[in-house]
């Protein structure tokens, strides 16, 4: 009675009626299926008993032409109407003529071209018409077989005559009463199983839904038990977990249990240089070397800030000190914006009971500053070379710019009589005073033509910027104030403090000096450049509003070869 046609190629039909809209429980990319949904063994045996009762033929097929349950086919259709293209072609527009039975409760009736009836019921789940129940392969005892046709059907398409003749013998005739009776049969069947298969369907949805916010709860709840316990920057253990850690492994069979400290040297300078993005990555490379120089039962946790702690168990002062070599050796192969990553570290170990964890503890802290008392500033000096050096990098005029300044500004420190150690710092600050500039892009920082209003707001950033650099290196604390004021006006309308006259550090309002003139005689993006006959008049004609006018005339006499008079 049915085929059984590729179900992929059947899916392919974009314009089938019978494609459901529906999605199968825990698989929403799939659409919902009768064979998803129905008991087809239990169905199966229901029509077996039905067939063995009755010798009525029934069968359910899906909406792919996929057959689900069968019982009582004709030899007639299976071996004769089934097996030739032609007569094949009779049968598949039989289905499809009959799959359009889509109201429940009632039947579709249609007389094949190979001269048998098929009738067909839907079967409709939560509105969708996923299939049908058929019933067919007969003729009705009030019409006459026309075994003439039949035998031109055999010769037509080369049937054995005689075989395909008592096919037909075999072919059961019903009255349209005993039809009627089967298909309300059916259509009760189909409803029942509808109802079933839509509960089972919203069954299966409910649990679905159930199982899916249980993985997703217990998913969450992992999620929050390593929040609790890890650091969300570095991935480590945090400071909760190494605090249960301690106090878990603090028994003798893990004695001697070694604390080791580790400060990162420099965080805050990185992170004004070049933003806490270069902060996070400077930590985040910390912990990746902390992890490849330890082992894997050490436990290392994030304290907070730019402080790391390493717990290693059953490990003595002189393991320890090889361990943190290796850590060290790690770390000198790591660059955070071109500049060396620098740790301090400090340990201390317990190797009896006798002696306080949280005593061990401090002292491993204290040895570690002692190291950082020693390591941080002249990582600091390093660290400030190395912006001069990416700054100058990023821009050669910038670097020419630098060194014109610091030679003014000795200049005049020379002409106005001051003590060397004051005329090398400020040298020094000329040579420093951009420093901040490190912070600024390189499309700004190279921009030919005039600023926008964002980015003279993010230039004018560059002195606060410096600031904060130098002023980590407690022997730069002097310069770093020179820095941060080196662009405040004698009539209080510079920035960013809003100064005025002598509240203005002396270096800062000679460097102010240097630093206009050498950008007025040098290529500028934003000006023309001027001659120094121009740039001394334009200094002369800013005296007392934006330039200390006594030092604006002593400049002006240094630098046309005169004397101050």
């Amino acid at each position: 009675m049915r085929d059984q046609p590729d179900k992929q190629s059947a899916r392919r039909q974009p314009d089938s009626p019978l494609a459901a809209d529906h999605s199968v429980a825990g698989h929403e990319d799939r659409k919902v299926e009768l064979a998803d949904i129905i008991d087809a063994p239990a169905v199966q045996s229901l029509l077996d008993s039905f067939w063995q009762l009755t010798g009525l033929l029934g069968a359910i097929v899906d909406c792919y032409g996929q057959v689900l349950v069968q019982v009582g086919w004709q030899d007639i259709c299976t071996n004769f109407h089934r097996c030739h293209p032609l007569t094949r072609q009779n049968c598949i527009e039989s289905d499809t003529v009959l799959a359009q039975a889509t109201t429940p409760g009632t039947f579709l009736s249609y007389r094949c071209k190979n001269g048998l009836w098929d009738i067909a019921t839907p079967i409709v789940i939560s509105g969708q018409h996923l299939g049908n129940i058929y019933f067919g392969q007969f003729s009705y005892t009030d019409e006459i077989l026309d075994r003439d046709y039949f035998r031109q059907q055999a010769r037509r398409y080369g049937f054995d005559e005689q075989e395909y003749m008592a096919a037909l013998e075999r072919v059961p005739r019903y009255d349209h009463q005993t039809v009627a009776l089967v298909m309300a049969f059916y259509s009760k069947l189909g409803a029942m199983i509808s109802a079933l298969s839509f509960g089972n369907l919203r069954f299966a949805q409910i649990l679905t839904r159930h199982q899916t916010m249980e993985a997703q709860l217990y998913q969450e709840q992992e999620a929050i038990q390593y929040l609790s316990f890890h650091d969300h920057l570095t991935g480590l253990y945090n400071r909760r977990f190494y605090e249960e850690e301690l106090a878990r492994l603090d028994t003798e069979r893990n004695w001697p249990l070694t604390i080791v400290m580790g400060d990162v040297n420099g965080l805050k300078l990185v992170n004004d240089s070049f933003g806490h993005a270069s902060g996070d990555q400077l930590l985040q490379k910390t912990a990746a070397a902390l992890i490849r120089g330890c082992r894997a039962d050490d436990i290392i946790a994030r304290m907070g800030g730019d402080e790391f702690v390493m717990l290693l168990p059953q490990t003595d002062a002189t393991e320890a000190a090889r361990l943190i070599q290796r850590i060290k050796k790690e770390l000198a192969n790591e660059r955070i914006e071109g500049l060396e990553i620098s740790v301090s570290f400090g340990a201390e170990t317990k190797t009896s009971a006798a002696e306080d964890i949280a005593a061990v503890f401090r002292q491993a802290e204290d040895a570690m500053y002692h190291d950082k008392l020693y390591e941080g500033p002249s990582l600091k000096g390093r660290v400030i070379d190395n912006i001069i050096a990416v700054l100058n990098k990023k821009s050669d005029r910038e670097e020419a710019h630098s060194r014109e300044v610091a030679a003014f500004c000795q200049k005049m420190g020379l002409a106005l009589g001051l003590e060397d150690d004051q005329i090398r710092e400020l040298k020094a600050f000329g040579l420093l005073h951009d420093i901040g500039k490190i912070a600024i892009g390189d499309t700004i920082l190279n921009k030919s033509g005039l600023f926008t209003p964002g980015e003279a707001l993010a230039m004018n950033g560059h002195a606060e910027i410096g600031y904060r650099i130098l002023s980590t290196n407690h022997d730069m604390m002097e310069i770093a104030d020179y820095v941060l004021a080196h662009h405040e006006r004698w009539d209080g309308s510079g920035y960013p403090k809003g100064l005025k006259g002598r509240e203005i550090p002396l270096p800062s309002r000679i460097c102010a000096i240097a630093d206009a003139y050498d950008a007025m005689i040098n290529k500028r993006s934003y000006k023309p450049t001027l001659t120094p006959a121009e740039a001394r008049a334009e200094l002369q004609k800013n005296a007392g509003s934006q330039f200390d006018p006594e030092l604006v005339a002593l400049f002006v006499g240094l630098v046309a070869g005169e004397k101050p008079g």
